[in-house]
């Protein structure tokens, strides 16, 4: 497995949506959403966009990795990039296994219900 690295690009309007779903990822700072330095290679805590530091895949596991790629789609600003190798990985979506239905509230779906 290569390397995976992960960043965000200037145009960040903390709207904290990276912060509350992947908190061990992303940090508030002084300059906008950071990536945690416990999470990269070179433990430093910043954007990353300039460095690049790889992510420590001890420290992250594979399903959080996975994790990733959905919180980067909902990103409303689609400043969050991911970089290398994330093939062994897919993307793991929250709202599986739940069915909105007329209320609009989700409802956990029963096994050989239809969806």
């Amino acid at each position: 497995m290569g390397s995976r690295v992960i960043w965000v690009a200037p145009g960040c309007i903390e709207c904290f949506w990276c912060q509350q779903l992947a908190g061990e990822v992303f940090a508030h700072g002084e300059r906008g959403t950071e990536i945690r330095g416990a999470i990269r290679l070179d433990h430093q805590t910043s954007s990353n966009s300039s460095d690049r530091s790889p992510i420590d895949v001890a420290v992250l596991s594979d399903e959080e990795s996975n994790f990733l790629q959905f919180v980067a789609d909902g990103c409303p600003t689609k400043v969050i990039r991911l970089e290398g190798d994330w093939s062994a990985v897919g993307v793991a979506d929250p709202f599986e296994g739940l069915d909105f239905g007329e209320s609009g509230n989700p409802e956990v779906r029963k096994s050989g219900s239809p969806a």
